[in-house]
């Protein structure tokens, strides 16, 4: 696994559960708007069996580890470095953007939560990517196909969106019809950080009125709130 970020203390990243953060490196996709970009190639990654001991040590005060990134369904030895978690007894959450259902669908059965980011409209995704980077042909596919496979076979999961600032209620509502049918449907606020080239925030009175149109479609929440 490349490691490359670790927080062994967090109370918001695993719903209910005190839990250790696992961030892998690398992603397939850039989203301009991204909080992570730091990870996706970085200076070092951390030592894998050193993270597992750490994890070992604190199995007595931790329910679980969220395995985030970056994008984790890149890791071809996921499963395994999931297998060991559950050895230890800690329940798992994957954070992914559903861009790879093939890897999704090998770990979905020891995984116990998966939150799956569904930024727009599967087939708009073009629209939110950094300047000149070019999207994978079957990244809709995928993205639907991951849809599937976690409504079908998940433990536990959710779907989830950052709103960004240019968003409409209509952008929310087309995912929203998308997601008819699943458990969960949570919308987040963008937040500004410095390197960013979107600029702004987004209201509360957009995310309650977006919130509220996404409920005919879906059962929805809104982070934080």
């Amino acid at each position: 696994m490349n490691i490359a970020g670790f927080n062994i203390n967090s109370f918001v990243d695993y719903p209910g559960h005190i839990a250790a953060v696992v961030f892998t490196g690398g992603c397939d996709l850039r989203c301009a708007y991204c909080h992570n970009k730091h990870i996706f190639n970085p200076e070092r990654y951390f030592d894998e069996e050193e993270i597992l001991r750490l994890l070992f040590k604190h199995v007595n005060f931790l329910d679980g580890v969220v395995i985030s990134g970056g994008e984790p369904t890149l890791q071809a030895d996921l499963r395994e470095f999931i297998l060991r978690l559950k050895d230890m007894g800690y329940k798992v959450k994957l954070d992914t953007n559903g861009m790879n259902p093939a890897m999704l669908s090998n770990i979905i059965d020891i995984t116990d939560y998966i939150a799956m980011d569904v930024k727009v409209n599967p087939y708009e995704y073009g629209r939110i990517m950094e300047d000149g980077y070019v999207l994978n042909q079957s990244c809709a596919d995928n993205i639907l196909e991951s849809i599937n496979i976690i409504k079908a076979r998940a433990k536990d999961y959710e779907f989830r969106t950052t709103v960004l600032p240019d968003f409409t209620v209509y952008e929310i509502i087309s995912v929203a019809k998308v997601l008819q049918g699943a458990k969960l449907y949570s919308l987040q606020s963008y937040r500004h950080f410095d390197g960013s080239n979107i600029c702004g925030g987004v209201s509360g009175e957009f995310i309650q009125e977006a919130a509220k149109a996404a409920g005919e479609y879906v059962y929805t929440e809104i982070k934080g709130a």
